[in-house]
């Protein structure tokens, strides 16, 4: 039978076939990665094992769930398919994979004129101020559709949460906080594509 869910069914074989282990720490103070020895070398592959915790944040949850980037982690780093993900389960997590891939995509689209008007209106009303004429707007449509749907989003509760000034935000500023989810939904959107191309 296949699983309704493969990232929500196979959550509890990945916890504790990847979770318990990196959770634990060695003899040396690193964390140990399943099906491998602890060795000084692993301190060089710190990074590895960060990866392998790394959870998206909660704001990214709907594009990546945290079950299924467990999976999405493994395949993208250590390219190859772990034994808590059945073979019988592997059609199910390509589907699961080709979503995720839709919904990154959709989520790194840039911002069209409506989206970049709407945060605007959105942080006038925040801080009780005016938009820009026609000219100014312009150029914030310019310069904000150069990021995505999701990191104009980001940004614009980020910018309401520590913007401390009775004026709208330079389009530099909105840019500045929407940098950081750019980089990381890029990250996660190459992950997937590694890990699709991995289950194949």
């Amino acid at each position: 039978m296949k699983p309704k869910d493969s990232a929500t069914t196979s959550l509890a074989a990945a916890s504790s076939a990847v979770a318990g282990p990196l959770a634990s720490a060695n003899g040396s103070g690193g964390l140990t990665v399943p099906g491998q020895p602890a060795s000084p070398l692993e301190e060089t592959d710190s990074w590895v094992r960060a990866a392998l915790e790394a959870v998206p944040p909660r704001e990214m949850r709907s594009i990546v769930n945290a079950s299924l980037a467990l999976a999405v982690n493994w395949l993208a780093i250590k390219r190859t398919v772990p034994s808590w993900i059945p073979e019988g389960d592997l059609d199910a997590w390509r589907r699961d994979l080709a979503r995720a891939r839709l919904r990154a995509r959709r989520a790194l689209d840039p911002a069209d004129p409506a989206h970049v008007l709407d945060a605007l209106e959105q942080l006038a009303s925040a801080f009780q101020v005016s938009i820009p004429d026609q000219q100014g707007i312009k150029v914030y449509v310019a310069t904000l559709q150069t990021v995505g749907v999701y990191a104009l989003t980001q940004a614009v509760r980020e910018v309401a949460l520590h913007h401390k000034w009775p004026r709208l935000p330079y389009p530099a500023e909105i840019l500045e906080h929407a940098a950081s989810p750019q980089r990381l939904l890029t990250l996660w959107a190459e992950r997937i594509e590694r890990a699709i191309g991995v289950l194949g």
